[in-house]
């Protein structure tokens, strides 16, 4: 060894296997969360056995997958007892405000598009398009219900947050609504406000849905139709909420519903973005990389966008005042500007 030359790390398969095996990684929680294996473990069902005769499957394989479960750090294992980690007790026992569950079980829904990666790659084109109605509404029914849970806890941390400033809010416009989940925390901290939804008919059925099991009917009025054809009306809205639509739309007409949005606010109004958002270069975190080729292979124009260039597209229509809130369970910060 040459004197004063630092000695190299050593060159290992170690990252490309990890993410060979990711996608058995994504299959396994996903079947983890099918038979409720961390709701039941906190239950106090901690053996393979209890959990087999629970679910009714073999206690061999359900000892492996358990096995798995605890090599991913979701479960902890001593002397043939599980119980949940931090993370796996927060977000997979179904009933827990920030459940994720269901988002695991779209996860499999949407692996056969990725297989359509590389003809993407080669046409910069989409074989999907869940952006527009036709194939949409279906897509999107069992999408909105997945993501319900972390949505409504930001929107509740958003809504202090709003509360705490003392913000008048008396109607709210919701953008492409879905499962109600991003006014939902607004609408029960502001119990005097009225909402309209905005979806496709097909997926407001789900928001209905929501809208009666927290007890908000009263609160809500619906807008059928497909958003970027219907008028959101002028100087309507004290707040006007885009959910994670701007992703799907792409540029060319997210800025259309930036400046919709605006108009349809009224003087001292907010809109509130709430997006996947890169760094400046495009380059992290790896979920906003990953997300924009999943725009890319599930719909016509959809990308992901920092929130410079968000903040530029406010500040076109005349929205003053940008800040980003990050201080919410969103593993992205929302992004606010008024009228």
């Amino acid at each position: 060894m040459t004197i004063g030359k630092q000695r190299q790390k050593p060159v290992t398969p170690e990252t490309i296997n990890r993410i060979i095996w990711a996608g058995a990684e994504t299959i396994a929680l996903s079947t983890a969360v099918h038979f409720d294996l961390f709701t039941h473990i906190a239950s106090g069902k901690n053996t393979a056995r209890e959990l087999a005769r629970t679910t009714e499957c073999s206690a061999n394989a359900i000892e492996r997958l358990l096995n798995v479960l605890v090599g991913l750090e979701l479960l902890n294992k001593e002397n043939k007892i599980y119980t949940l980690t931090p993370e796996s007790d927060t977000f997979l026992v179904r009933d827990r405000v920030a459940y994720l569950g269901d988002m695991t079980r779209h996860s499999l829904d949407i692996l056969d598009g990725w297989k359509t990666l590389p003809k993407s790659i080669e046409t910069g084109k989409s074989s999907f398009q869940f952006d527009t109605e036709k194939q949409g509404e279906e897509f999107f029914r069992g999408l909105v219900k997945a993501l319900f849970s972390p949505n409504f806890a930001a929107s509740s941390a958003a809504a202090t947050v709003f509360k705490k400033k003392k913000k008048n809010i008396e109607k709210i416009l919701d953008v492409a609504a879905g499962s109600a989940a991003w006014s939902l925390g607004f609408a029960t901290q502001y119990p005097e406000a009225s909402v309209v939804a905005l979806d496709f008919p097909g997926v407001l059925g789900v928001t209905r849905q929501y809208v009666q099991q927290l007890g908000a009917e009263s609160q809500y009025d619906y807008l059928g139709g497909d958003l970027n054809a219907l008028s959101f009306g002028k100087n309507c809205y004290d707040l006007v909420i885009l959910g994670h639509i701007c992703h799907s739309e792409g540029e060319r007409r997210a800025r259309k519903l930036i400046k919709k949005s605006a108009q349809a606010l009224r003087d001292g109004g907010t809109l509130l973005i709430a997006e996947v958002l890169p760094n400046e270069d495009l380059s992290s975190p790896l979920l906003a990389m990953l997300f924009s080729l999943n725009m890319l292979v599930f719909t016509s124009e959809g990308d992901v966008f920092p929130a410079s260039q968000y903040q530029k597209w406010m500040a076109e229509v005349g929205l003053k005042d940008f800040e980003v809130l990050d201080k919410t369970p969103s593993p992205f910060p929302l992004l606010l500007a008024t009228k």
